[in-house]
């Protein structure tokens, strides 16, 4: 049985990774789920002297190191997730 990655966007890894960052990578479950934070996420966090100071712990080696590869994504994959975005965005986005 493959793996199932559910992504954990920016906003709730910062709020919750205090308490979910042993769970990144570890399979949970029959289905074998597995928790992942988005590619962006550092680059965000780099970009944000206000998550960088409401979020400091971020940079410790136990939570980037636990973040370190956690969704590896090929090239046929994020084709894929690409067009599911933009399905999506067509779909359910309201632009004003």
């Amino acid at each position: 049985m493959t793996d199932v990655w559910v992504l954990v966007d920016s906003n709730a890894y910062f709020r919750l990774a205090q308490s979910l960052h042993p769970l990144l990578k570890t399979k949970i479950g029959k289905s074998n789920y597995r928790l992942g934070v988005i590619e962006a996420l550092d680059r965000e966090y780099k970009q944000s002297s206000r998550l960088q100071n409401k979020f400091y712990w971020v940079t410790q080696p136990k939570y980037s190191e636990n973040r370190a590869d956690c969704f590896d994504v090929n090239r046929d994959q994020k084709t894929a997730i690409n067009h599911a975005f933009y399905f999506l965005r067509g779909r359910y986005a309201k632009f004003s």
